[in-house]
């Protein structure tokens, strides 16, 4: 198991979930699982591109420069420079090898994981089955 900095802080485990719901979509090159409310714009979404073998964390925002983004598992946390993406939607991304083992920590941590950008609402996502599917189409 991986050692936790010592200003590990586990309170977001207690807070109340980000409301929303996991959708999943698999395309020829990619997948793609997105989460949000229903009937709304996904406000984290996860993409695998099968070519390069990379995944890339998308949170809903749009900022003028590069930011910093904690991701925070049971077993792991990470802080991550996110840069908005070239997509249509306004969205901040942080690419992953798909064998990064920050993914394995958000397929499995207890029940949820932690996307905290400075700047915006912090994220509490359950990690339904539509995270690791993501992931294993990568693999």
């Amino acid at each position: 198991m991986p050692i936790l900095p010592a200003d590990y802080d586990a309170s977001w485990l207690d807070a109340p979930q980000t409301p929303g719901d996991w959708s999943y979509r698999r395309e020829a090159a990619r997948s793609m699982a997105g989460f949000g409310p229903p009937g709304t714009e996904n406000l984290l979404v996860l993409i695998c591109e099968r070519g390069t073998n990379q995944i890339t964390l998308l949170v809903a925002g749009e900022v003028a420069s590069p930011v910093l983004m904690t991701v925070r598992t049971e077993t792991q946390q990470r802080i991550l420079t996110a840069r908005q993406s070239e997509m249509e939607m306004p969205f901040l991304a942080a690419t992953f090898a798909a064998n990064d083992r920050l993914l394995d920590a958000m397929a499995i941590t207890k029940g949820r994981f932690a996307v905290e950008v400075e700047g915006f609402e912090p994220l509490y996502i359950p990690a339904w089955a539509e995270v690791t599917r993501v992931i294993e189409d990568c693999r």
